[in-house]
């Protein structure tokens, strides 16, 4: 499990929480920054952050949008998932996560939907 959190004197707010499957993500030798790229590599989908496209990014002058939402052909949408650390302004560790992938690798390890939250 790879948990994402940032404290606020003596509380500590957790905004992502993620499964890790060695057999998807290579976990071997890994700080836990390159865990989250890895796990951005696995299930990534680019967006734009200052001008640049890519599915993490280890900064930005400001915090991006939360989510975003990609239009597919036949009219259908995707959202993605976009995580964050924010301070002062500005953003770092940006990860954006297609949750339809992820949902999938759940689904294939056989989580249960009482064991996500």
């Amino acid at each position: 499990m790879l948990v994402g959190a940032q404290r606020d004197k003596l509380i500590l707010n957790v905004h992502q929480a993620w499964r890790l499957y060695p057999s998807i993500v290579d976990n071997r030798g890994a700080s836990l920054v390159d865990l989250l790229r890895r796990f951005a590599d696995a299930y990534g989908y680019d967006i734009e952050v200052a001008g640049q496209n890519g599915h993490f990014f280890l900064s930005a002058e400001h915090p991006v949008p939360t989510s975003h939402t990609i239009q597919l052909p036949h009219g259908k949408t995707k959202t993605v998932y976009v995580g964050q650390f924010t301070q002062a302004g500005t953003a770092s560790l940006i990860v954006a996560i297609d949750m339809d992938r992820y949902r999938g690798t759940l689904e294939k390890m056989e989580v249960k939907a009482d064991q996500l939250r």
